[in-house]
């Protein structure tokens, strides 16, 4: 706690027309892997919720590294045989200087006697400002399977459902998201369970519980990244139809891979309804457009907002090319699948058993 209470500057009256910002103490208890406590945290967090745009501050961007960018990273370095140094700094939050000048409430057990009017003016950022921007949820002894969703399952929104703790169900969701930084075989459940947060049941809780289950069982698994005669750099695209049971919108996916590896993977709902298969695999790879440049009425707002690609491939920036079915691997991001046809995707992604690879 000391070491958050030094964010903060001493004493002062508060200047005219400027107003204080609430903080609050959060406590967490840290646990080691065997469910022991390892120790307390307490973390000192404004209100930022309060924060006005222009006067408390200006700027939120921070200058983060997307995951696809790192993983790219870890590729080029196995091909290139470059060393890789991991760093870590603790309490990063707390080390960044504040530009604008911010003041907070005295927060609870650091009242100045006698001084209970007086604010503090912070020097350095607090959580949960805005300018300062594997949980496994007692599952460690659960049953394994083989698939993080079953083949022939379709969730839908059920309003007559029972209903779960919605706060429970946006952690779980939000774990499963982190961990799909470096798990694509279960980008696609993930993405699926993450469209009933604002009503979740007791199915949709099973469902997650369910990937859950897939994690622990393939826990030594996960990409590998080698080194090739080769370097190449490889997009696939794909989408199903209408497979949203309650809007009817295509889910689509893709993946990219270098040296035979997945670096890049997306899964989710397009964002119009699709009158066709050939709409929506249009929407994803626009190869119906780059094929036949032909313009009317019912594909006029794909046309538009995928025109740029057609630009590319007659630029020569891109080229495309037909996958067949049985070698699609994004079949993986956009539909569940048997567990032959997911165990030989689940390869060709580049996950297989870490320790014998490094054997």
């Amino acid at each position: 706690m000391d070491e958050e209470i030094e964010a903060i500057e001493e004493l002062t009256d508060l200047p005219k027309g400027h107003q204080t910002i609430r903080v609050k103490w959060v406590y967490k208890t840290k646990l080691k892997e065997n469910g022991e406590v390892d120790k307390y945290k307490a973390h000192l967090v404004a209100k930022g919720y309060k924060h006005e745009f222009g006067v408390d501050y200006k700027e939120v961007f921070a200058p983060v590294a997307r995951h696809d960018i790192i993983r790219l990273m870890v590729s080029l370095a196995a091909q290139n045989s470059w060393p890789i140094f991991q760093l870590d700094v603790e309490s990063t939050f707390l080390h960044g200087e504040l530009q604008e000048k911010v003041f907070v409430d005295q927060p609870l057990g650091y009242v100045k006697v006698k001084d209970e009017h007086k604010v503090y003016r912070l020097k350095k950022a607090l959580y949960r400002l805005n300018q300062a921007p594997r949980a496994w949820f007692r599952m460690a002894n659960c049953n394994l399977v083989s698939m993080p969703m079953e083949v022939s399952l379709k969730l839908v929104r059920d309003p007559e459902g029972r209903k779960i703790d919605n706060t429970l169900y946006k952690k779980i969701v939000g774990s499963l998201m982190y961990l799909t930084a470096t798990e694509p075989d279960i980008m696609h459940a993930v993405s699926i369970i993450s469209r009933y947060m604002e009503f979740p049941t007791v199915m949709h809780l099973l469902v997650a519980k369910r990937i859950f289950r897939y994690l622990q069982g393939t826990s030594e698994y996960g990409l590998f990244y080698k080194k090739s005669e080769k370097s190449s750099l490889v997009g696939l695209t794909d989408s199903d139809y209408a497979g949203d049971l309650g809007d009817r919108k295509s889910t689509f996916g893709y993946v990219f891979m270098m040296n035979s590896t997945a670096i890049s993977w997306c899964s989710k709902k397009q964002s119009i309804v699709t009158l066709s298969t050939t709409e929506a695999e249009f929407v994803v790879a626009t190869v119906c457009t780059c094929q036949n440049p032909v313009l009317h009425g019912r594909s006029k707002h794909i046309d538009v907002k995928f025109h740029f690609i057609r630009d590319l491939t007659r630029d020569g920036v891109v080229e495309l090319y037909y996958c067949k079915s049985e070698d699609q691997i994004v079949d993986i991001m956009t539909k569940p699948l048997k567990l032959p046809a997911f165990q030989k995707l689940w390869k060709l992604l580049g996950v297989c058993a870490i320790n014998k690879s490094l054997n």
